[in-house]
């Protein structure tokens, strides 16, 4: 519960800032949607090399007002760690998170899902492995929509290269002359199998 409370005051504040505004907004906090965050990748938290793309979503469904044609959903507030297993820390990490155009409006009962993702790091990888933590606070122009958090723990898959067949001994695939035929015939050669005799 504070955790909400945090949010959706900080989705205030940030919105006041936007538009400029020192003194109260008729703005609505209230809870008119509900927020969930949830993976839509790496389902197995497992990851194995830096450059992997943890993806992810807000799902907003339940909307008790609707939203006009012509209105917008924004992102008014995120807490964006990355924890990672060796104590490191990364605060306030870009998750690129993005909203649907509404343009045409959205009805009551309406959803949609806002996305994010993560790029894996290579200190990421060498940690053996991290949790992210993300909060966020999600807004039309006119009343909060409330917030909704992501915390998951990804550990590193240990990658199994595979073995590489070691080419054969040169002394079994070389072509080796025969012994002169006791009949006088000309010189012959013999291959071992897969070599190949010009």
């Amino acid at each position: 519960m504070m955790f909400k409370k945090t949010v959706v005051a900080a989705a205030i504040l940030a919105f006041s800032v936007i538009q400029g505004h020192t003194e109260d907004l008729p703005f609505d906090d209230s809870q008119h949607a509900n927020v969930e965050g949830v993976l839509t990748s790496h389902l197995d938290r497992k990851i194995q090399k830096a450059g992997e793309i943890i993806k992810f979503a807000f799902n907003v469904s339940g909307l008790t007002l609707s939203i006009p044609a012509g209105d917008y959903v924004r992102v008014d507030y995120g807490a964006t760690d990355i924890v990672r297993n060796d104590g490191s820390l990364d605060s306030y990490v870009d998750f690129g998170l993005t909203c649907p155009s509404v343009g045409s409006g959205m009805p009551v009962g309406g959803s949609f899902a806002c996305t994010g993702s993560y790029t894996v790091r290579q200190a990421d990888i060498d940690a053996g492995g991290f949790m992210i933590a993300l909060g966020v606070a999600l807004s039309t122009r006119d009343f909060a929509l409330y917030g909704g958090s992501v915390m998951e723990v990804f550990e590193v898959e240990e990658v199994i290269e595979p073995e590489i067949p070691k080419p054969e001994d040169e002394e079994k695939t070389a072509c080796k002359p025969m012994p002169l035929p006791s009949n006088g015939a000309k010189f012959v050669f013999r291959c071992q199998p897969a070599s190949v005799c010009s």
